[in-house]
């Protein structure tokens, strides 16, 4: 997936879809769900950030140090 703009597209639409479906069937009361923009916007940065980090490789913790 990394970096392939289909993929991380539908990824992002998965994630946002998914979290509009528990708001809409009440799954999210007392985790949030009285806020639901706010809800969303912490969830589409943890989405971005997610995106954004860079890749680890099987074996390595992602940092500097591992290099």
């Amino acid at each position: 997936m990394a970096g392939d703009p289909t993929e991380l597209a539908v990824a992002t639409w998965s994630a946002t879809h998914g979290l509009a479906a528990l708001l809409v069937d009440r799954q999210l009361e007392g985790r949030g769900a009285e806020q639901p923009e706010g809800l969303a916007e912490r969830v589409t940065a943890a989405i971005f950030l997610g995106i954004a980090a860079p890749t680890a490789r099987p074996g390595r913790s992602g940092t500097r140090a591992d290099e």
